[in-house]
């Protein structure tokens, strides 16, 4: 049985370089692309057909500002704008400026003369949010909306207010550091990457920790609207009143150990719970500015690049692209309102 399982190995082991050389002789990586731009986002107000203006140049900013968008060579960059701009998000007063998604797709020339377009790997596009308040936080649990099935129509607004109330609470994950004015960086706990935060330093704080009385407050309200959720009203009462009173007005944060609905604590235990700050948004610029912007950090070393290059046959181009990208000048975008028109 062992000198058959060293065979195996053994074989492994003088089959594998060949297997990459396989995967590198697929791909074109010199050939020269093309640049494409897409917006699927729907604009139907004067603000939202000049927010997707000002995002289309925002996406030919960063074309004529990294190298890896100006020169595709080895792919086709798409660059793809889409995003939501629901109704329950607009119930919340922190949510002011209009939001967008964008990604650049690098669709890859195989030697057989197609190119790799479905399905991409990581390593081959490279996603961002824009004007979001919930993107790069963490949610603190999932909570209905109205249902005209189940609830009180008299009831609708106020369900769905303190549902939005509920949403705008988010989990903050650890701050690691300060890139550059204006830019913040964030550990993903779980995650390979972190997350970086673009704004106006000249602007208030963006975000705002919330308090346990506040939570048991906002708690309250949404558990009280509902007759299906009046077991998990009493059940909130009952842990309301076992928390101490010099607990209350302290920060709020994620976790409890015996609690089945108020899963809160305040006393510095798991992550903390924030909420957008109203405030941070200059008003006095229409929502179809951009004022914020959320990117995803990828944590790969050279090391580890050249490693999935030799591995596959093509490079990370998603760490490529952040390694380029001149975070400075992004955020002197924000100060100058140069997002604006």
């Amino acid at each position: 049985m062992r000198s058959i399982t060293t065979v195996l190995i053994l074989l492994l082991l003088l089959t594998a370089p060949h297997a990459f050389a396989d995967e590198a002789s697929k791909f074109l990586l010199d050939k020269p692309g093309k640049w494409m731009l897409q917006c699927s986002k729907q604009a139907k107000t004067a603000d939202e057909i000049q927010f997707n203006k000002n995002v289309t140049a925002l996406a030919e900013w960063f074309r004529s500002n990294t190298p890896l968008l100006s020169s595709p060579k080895g792919y086709n960059l798409k660059t793809f704008i889409t995003g939501s701009w629901d109704n329950h998000y607009r119930l919340s007063r922190a949510n002011y400026g209009l939001r967008a998604d964008m990604t650049f797709y690098f669709h890859l020339f195989l030697k057989n003369g197609k190119i790799w377009t479905a399905e991409l790997p990581s390593a081959s596009y490279y996603s961002f949010q824009i004007n979001s308040t919930q993107a790069g936080t963490g949610s603190h649990g999932s909570f209905s909306y109205f249902n005209n099935l189940k609830d009180d129509p008299k009831k609708e607004n106020s369900i769905n207010a303190a549902a939005a109330g509920m949403d705008a609470i988010r989990v903050a994950f650890p701050f690691r550091e300060e890139l550059a004015p204006g830019v913040h960086i964030y550990e993903n706990p779980g995650s390979s990457g972190y997350t970086i935060v673009v704004f106006n330093p000249r602007r208030p704080a963006y975000w705002i920790p919330v308090t346990v009385k506040e939570m048991a407050a906002r708690y309250l309200e949404y558990y009280s609207l509902r007759p299906s959720d009046q077991i998990l009203l009493q059940e909130l009462k009952k842990e309301l009143a076992q928390i101490p009173a010099n607990e209350l007005n302290t920060p709020a944060y994620t976790g409890h150990d015996t609690n089945i609905v108020f899963r809160i604590n305040g006393k510095n235990m798991g992550l903390p719970l924030v909420r957008f700050n109203p405030d941070y948004w200059d008003r006095t610029l229409p929502p179809s500015t951009i004022q914020y912007m959320t990117f995803w950090y990828p944590q790969m070393s050279g090391e580890a690049m050249e490693e999935h290059l030799k591995r596959f046959g093509y490079p990370v181009r998603s760490q490529m692209l952040v390694n380029q990208i001149n975070w400075g000048a992004v955020t002197e975008r924000i100060r100058n309102k140069q997002t604006s028109h």
